[in-house]
């Protein structure tokens, strides 16, 4: 039978391995989550602006902002998820980094100590889902400002369309041969 600290340093290992794997998957997937949020969002401005009307036009790009938000939701939730294996992550390296890792090791042997909660972290389930709630995923920078972005972008379009349309300057029909 093989040592019991050996095979549980071989597993602690497989899974960084496959922590790794995974959070590249959500990298990925974050991608591509992003790629489509941006076709969708384009695309339903362009059928908008297509159908050459102008209420048509509002309902697009309001519908725009509308697939900003869901997508918003979605990019945060998978951000959330790939949170907690990072955190799993980070709390194996912290551990064999340790001077208790050292002591382990050395005695061949797995301490409580890396099965109890992390001081420096968060020592509760509820910490836990409030690093890798879906508001959390929200909060981060590289989540939050493609969206605003393409929502600020959209909410400057019914502005400028409403103000051209209240003012006369383009009617129902939006591209008529008419000249400004």
């Amino acid at each position: 039978m093989p040592n019991s600290f050996e095979a549980k340093y071989k597993l602690l290992e497989n899974e960084i391995v496959y922590i790794k794997d995974v959070v590249t998957n959500f990298d990925n997937q974050l991608f591509k989550i992003k790629g489509w949020a941006i076709t969708l969002w384009t695309g339903v401005i362009f059928f908008g602006f297509k159908t050459n009307s102008f209420i048509f036009v509002v309902i697009s790009l309001v519908f725009s902002i509308v697939v900003s938000v869901l997508f918003l939701f979605v990019e945060s939730t998978f951000k959330g998820l790939q949170r907690g294996y990072i955190i799993r992550s980070n709390r194996i390296n912290k551990y064999l980094l340790s001077s208790q890792f050292e002591i382990d090791f050395t005695n061949k042997r797995f301490s409580e100590h890396f099965n109890t909660p992390d001081p420096n972290g968060f020592n509760t389930i509820k910490d836990y889902r409030h690093k890798t709630s879906i508001l959390a995923g929200m909060r981060s920078l590289n989540v939050y400002g493609l969206y605003l972005g393409l929502i600020l972008l959209s909410v400057i379009g019914l502005l400028i369309i409403s103000y051209l349309h209240c003012s006369g300057v383009i009617s129902d029909a939006l591209f008529t041969d008419k000249p400004l």
